[in-house]
């Protein structure tokens, strides 16, 4: 039978195992990789103890420790000279005292031992001691958790020192340490989870920052240059310097051969994704004037071609796994470690395409490089349309073209179509007062089961308006993930805005995603009306609120989130103040309780006649009274 003590440690050995595991697949970082090899040892002695009752076994393991406590450090601070030849001795003493008791010539005797524990041990503390963020690059986590961690890992040498590895001892001492030891691997997981989640915040700072300058800068230049070569050239150029490519290159449909590409702005050197003639690539002058003058057939076989035919962007992260780029695999030229094109779209139509690629060998885009281009493509996209659209007014001298421009740009942002999703059903009613609507409205699918449902309401009309819907458009779809809960995400879209909009432009926002695998709704609201719930199976409407500034206005305004579940035939609204405070002529506002009614007595009814019953009594309502603002309002039904 096992001793309480010895099933204790096998028991706590266990448990700090498992929990290695569990944290090794939280953090893959390399560096972990000793630390939570030392759970494995741990149980392997014990187990060995059971049928070969060596006392060195457990001297053994303790080295085998303190070696893999040192690699630890060593991934942060680099290896030292001293290392090999202090393990050397260290190791060569105890597999000799360990010969000594398995050949019975003499027994493992503490005050002969500890030599071998006592140097390891020492020389860790010391070499751990001695790092700080002066000389180690990256060790802020194993610096933090060092007060805990050297007394921790001091204490089973001085243990030994005092009782040896007895049998009769043993027992009460070694079940502390791998106790003690799980404390530290988790503070040491609690640092590293903590610097992770604030890398993480300071990378989605840098990602909107770089967002809102790229679209300054290129608002100012097409504000000042309408110029479309000079603005494209400037969109190549940030794409390359915000990817940190090696080049970049935008192609757009050529408008008398629209089955062909033409280069239309270069920057940087960037090898075409195709095969060119040899007596080009001798030099790169010669290759960069061919790649410009030669058109790009959309039915070529090259990812340019397929990019545009496919209307999807293509992420090539290596080269060397990819036969796609077969041809820029040499060591010439031609060579591209790593390739990202993205279409420009506006429209609904594929006008070009923008791309970026790397030269330098063993260096790729990351997914943050191809989330970051497909966001400067969005804006790009909008913002060549823009100015498109805008030559094209000049050229015709329309009058009206400001309005025109802004409800063009507005018309954009909202989905064309509805999204496609097992179990939901969608109807959106929007109606501007003038050209150019405050109200905005998003509906997209986060993954194949979540949707995002987005309403805002912007103060103000015309193109300040629309270009604040831009922002929010682009924000929303760069920050907007499966994972993030709205509160997070409007909390980000609030911090990227406020500065860049003045305060007379702040927007009311409410933000909800759906989960269709679960029927649960998570929701969160920034000044905006609270979302409606209408349950048929109750006869009821139950309304759901959180609180919160309209988003633009303090840059420290933490919103919360509510977490709904749904029932089957419910129907989930979000509108804005046009569709309650419509007057007709008597002055009289239509009135949320008026708004329910109609919903609640077609409530079985589809959708579509849902939002028509409602359009027909707002009419009705209203009669040939003016309309004073946007109206809109959207319908969610769970099937």
């Amino acid at each position: 039978m096992l001793g309480t003590g010895y099933t204790l440690r096998i028991f706590i050995e266990i448990i700090l195992l498992a929990f290695s595991f569990y944290w090794t697949r939280r953090i893959p970082d390399r560096a972990l990789r000793p630390l939570l090899l030392i759970p494995a040892l741990f149980l392997l002695r014990d187990i060995l103890i059971l049928f070969l009752p060596w006392q060195s076994i457990n001297l053994l393991v303790d080295l085998l420790s303190f070696l893999l406590l040192v690699r630890w450090i060593r991934a942060y601070s680099g290896p030292r000279k001293a290392d090999i030849p202090v393990f050397t001795v260290g190791f060569t003493l105890g597999l000799l005292l360990a010969v000594l008791e398995i050949s019975g010539i003499q027994p493992l005797l503490f005050f002969t031992a500890v030599v071998p524990l006592l140097l390891l041990a020492i020389y860790f503390m010391v070499e751990y001691s001695q790092i700080t963020i002066h000389n180690t690059e990256g060790a802020e986590d194993i610096i933090a958790i060092r007060p805990v961690a050297l007394p921790v890992f001091g204490l089973p040498p001085l243990l030994f020192s005092l009782f040896g590895y007895s049998t009769t001892r043993v027992g009460q001492y070694i079940p502390l340490f791998p106790l003690l030891f799980l404390g530290v691997l988790y503070s040491y997981y609690i640092h590293r989870y903590l610097s992770q989640q604030e890398h993480n915040v300071d990378a989605l700072t840098a990602d909107i920052e770089r967002l809102f300058d790229f679209m300054r800068r290129v608002s100012t230049v097409a504000r000042s240059e309408l110029n479309m070569d000079e603005i494209l050239q400037y969109v190549a150029e940030s794409a390359m310097q915000n990817t940190d490519a090696d080049g970049a290159a935008i192609l757009i449909v050529d408008e008398y051969d629209p089955s062909s590409l033409r280069v239309r702005a270069v920057s940087g050197f960037y090898p075409p994704p195709f095969p060119v003639p040899s007596m080009v690539k001798t030099k790169s002058s010669a290759f960069e004037e061919y790649f410009r003058s030669q058109p790009v057939p959309i039915a070529g076989d090259n990812v340019l071609a397929e990019t545009v035919r496919e209307v999807k962007p293509v992420f090539i992260r290596n080269s060397a796994q990819d036969e796609r780029l077969k041809y820029n695999r040499g060591d010439d030229l031609l060579y591209i470690s790593s390739y990202i094109s993205v279409p420009l779209i506006a429209s609904n139509r594929v006008f070009g395409v923008l791309s970026v690629s790397k030269r330098r060998r063993n260096r790729y885009f990351t997914q943050n490089d191809f989330t970051h281009i497909q966001t400067f493509a969005d804006y790009a996209s909008l913002m060549i349309d823009m100015v498109y659209t805008y030559l094209e007014l000049i050229e015709k001298r329309e009058m009206e073209r400001e309005v025109n421009i802004a409800a063009e740009i507005q018309q954009k942002l909202i989905p064309q179509s509805m999204p496609s999703m097992p179990g939901v059903s969608l109807n959106v009613y929007s109606v501007p007062l003038h050209g150019v609507s405050g109200d905005y409205y998003d509906i997209f699918a986060l993954n194949e089961h979540k949707l995002g449902l987005f309403m805002c309401d912007v103060a103000g009309k015309g193109v300040p308006a629309a270009l604040i819907m831009v922002m929010i458009h682009s924000i929303l779809h760069l920050i907007a993930t499966p994972q993030r809960d709205p509160a997070v995400t409007i909390t980000w879209l609030n911090r990227g805005l406020f500065g860049r909009i003045s305060m007379d432009h702040y927007a009311t926002v409410s933000y909800a995603v759906y989960d269709a695998q679960n029927r649960t709704l998570e929701y969160t609201n920034a000044a905006h009306h609270p979302l409606l719930i209408l349950r048929p199976s109750a006869r009821k409407v139950i309304r759901v609120d959180t609180r919160g500034l309209p988003i633009g206005i303090e840059p420290n305004t933490v919103y919360e989130k509510k977490h709904i579940p749904l029932e089957k035939e419910d129907i989930v609204v979000l509108y804005t103040d046009g569709i309650t405070e419509a007057m007709n002529m008597e002055g009289e506002q239509y009135g949320l309780e008026r708004f329910l009614r109609v919903l609640l007595r077609n409530v079985e009814k589809p959708l579509d006649e849902i939002a028509r019953e409602v359009r027909e009594d707002l009419s009705s309502f209203v009669g040939r009274a003016k309309q004073h603002d946007d109206q809109t309002f959207l319908l969610m039904k769970v099937e």
